[in-house]
């Protein structure tokens, strides 16, 4: 990906307020920012900021504003909450580990995440997907049991960036 502002462009436009986890315009921009209002808004992919023309996401913006480089690959928000952008909640990712570290997807059936119910058997099937692979930890015939392998076996497949919720 192609990152055309260069740090020194960032902070002449924009700071990062720590307390608040924001940036925060220096100068008026076209359209209603203002210096001293927060950058960004909202878009179905996350807090974007424009700069120059092109659309950055917010905690990407706030990690190359704040570690002077771009991020290699991802960076994902450890508690899940796309707008808490406190640098403690902000850490690298791969893409792998940061779908590791995801909510229930709207359509599973079961309210666990990596059970789901396997029709031919009338058990539950568990998997864990790591690096686009799935692991299949098995099938259970009672859906705690199958609750209980997957938090067995998340912590040390996915490490820091496991999610059972």
């Amino acid at each position: 990906m192609l990152n055309d502002i260069t740090h020194s462009r960032l902070l002449d436009l924009l700071t990062y307020d720590e307390e608040r986890s924001e940036l925060i315009w220096k100068v008026n921009r076209r359209g209603s920012a203002r210096a001293g209002s927060v950058a960004g808004n909202s878009s179905g992919t996350g807090r974007q900021v424009q700069i120059d023309g092109r659309k950055y996401l917010i905690h990407r913006i706030i990690w190359f504003f704040i570690h002077k480089e771009w991020p290699p690959h991802e960076v994902d928000h450890a508690d899940m909450n796309q707008g808490n952008n406190s640098l403690d909640n902000l850490r690298l990712a791969t893409k792998s580990q940061n779908m590791m570290n995801r909510s229930l997807f709207k359509n599973n059936t079961s309210g666990i995440k990596g059970v789901s119910w396997h029709k031919r058997s009338q058990k539950w099937s568990t998997k864990i997907t790591i690096n686009g692979k799935n692991i299949h930890l098995g099938m259970f015939k009672d859906k705690e049991d199958a609750r209980t392998a997957l938090a067995c076996a998340r912590p040390e497949i996915h490490k820091e960036f496991s999610r059972s919720k």
